[in-house]
């Protein structure tokens, strides 16, 4: 018989079943803020039946962001954004919900129309910088904020690589 329908334990993490929903960039977000699609979009995944849905990949600074469309959390509208988002999780989802931190670093800038691969946009964007370690604690500090038992999956370290972590 599958295991796929069975509870399974990831880290500290208790999923109802092993159905997991990787993270999908949406090209959506608005100044790095969650949207109604994203509500939609990952609100679908939360009552659909998932064990685990990721939000796709999440800037600590918006220069680390693949495109301007990518969400971040490096203001105080991001984080309410994405809070409307976890709330819905909480009062109608079974799913769990994570995030997968990215910081597009110095490799380019992808354009989400054509995922031609660019770094000299004449309005202002850009991906020159790496995800500092500042950035990475103070969104620490939010998801604390959501969740009391937030703990990320592994230690926080430098890192250039994305990682995930609970928020719910």
């Amino acid at each position: 018989m599958s295991k796929l329908f069975s509870p399974a334990k990831l880290g500290s993490l208790d999923l109802d079943n092993r159905i997991v929903v990787a993270p999908m960039c949406q090209y959506s977000a608005i100044d790095g803020s969650l949207t109604d699609w994203h509500l939609m979009h990952l609100g679908q995944f939360a009552v659909g039946g998932a064990g685990l849905v990721f939000v796709e990949a999440t800037g600590v600074e918006a220069a680390g962001r693949i495109t301007p469309g990518c969400p971040g959390l490096y203001s105080d509208q991001n984080e309410a954004a994405m809070a409307r988002v976890i709330n819905f999780f909480r009062n109608y989802g079974a799913a769990k919900i994570g995030i997968q931190l990215a910081d597009f670093d110095e490799k380019g800038f992808v354009l989400a129309a054509t995922g031609r691969l660019r770094n000299d946009f004449p309005f202002g964007f850009h991906t020159v910088c790496g995800m500092s370690f500042a950035s990475l604690r103070r969104f620490c500090a939010v998801a604390a904020r959501w969740n009391s038992s937030f703990a990320p999956f592994g230690p926080l370290r430098r890192s250039r690589s994305s990682f995930m972590m609970r928020l719910r």
